[in-house]
């Protein structure tokens, strides 16, 4: 089996997220799915303004989804 991740960008302010952000990279563990996850939310919120994220209360969440292997 091999794992996506798929990752939403947040705010608290609105009270929703943007629609989903998938993957196109499978992963071959659920560990380096959500490794991944992590880093890329946090690269994420460094290229944001700072300002722009605390006006916003900006947040990214994630899964990581079992996929079949073809």
């Amino acid at each position: 089996m091999k794992w996506l991740l798929i990752s939403w960008v947040c705010s608290a302010v609105a009270m929703g997220c943007k629609d989903p952000i998938q993957s196109t990279t499978p992963y071959n563990t659920y560990q380096e799915c959500i490794e991944a996850g992590y880093t890329q939310g946090l690269k994420y919120n460094n290229n944001l303004p700072k300002d722009f994220v605390n006006q916003h209360l900006v947040y990214m969440k994630f899964t990581c989804r079992e996929v079949n292997e073809t």
